[in-house]
């Protein structure tokens, strides 16, 4: 791989990276579009860099490069209304964040002529702050 295109990489990578993150909790397990198709059925199969996610030994199936992205949409519906018992009855807590989206970046190289792999993979999600 070329110095120009090891630069280019990288750059695609930087911003393709979160710019905030923040701890909510939340797993998103689908990563792959064909994955989720088959009910995440996924690890044996192996056949996109979406592997590094469901079955990192995977990537030595496939061969070059091969980069993938998806991106989901998500909802939250973070309305509250505590119980008629509690002291704060009566009021309804919304959030000001409903929409988030959670982006996937997978990235695999096989080295020619060897057997060994390498890959990277980023699945985040992004403007998920929930107040």
């Amino acid at each position: 791989m070329n110095k120009q295109r090891v630069v280019r990489l990288l750059a695609a990578l930087l911003i393709a990276c979160p710019t905030l993150l923040r701890a909510n909790g939340m797993r998103l397990v689908s990563q792959d579009g064909f994955a989720s198709a088959r009910g995440e059925a996924f690890a044996a199969t192996a056949d996109n860099p979406s592997a590094i996610y469901y079955n990192p030994a995977g990537i030595t199936q496939l061969e070059g490069d091969n980069l993938r992205s998806g991106i989901y949409a998500l909802y939250y519906d973070t309305t509250y209304r505590p119980p008629d018992t509690a002291p704060n009855s009566g009021i309804t807590y919304h959030s000001s964040a409903d929409f988030a989206a959670a982006t996937t970046l997978f990235y695999t190289h096989t080295f020619q002529d060897s057997p060994i792999s390498a890959g990277f993979g980023i699945y985040a999600p992004y403007g998920a702050g929930l107040t």
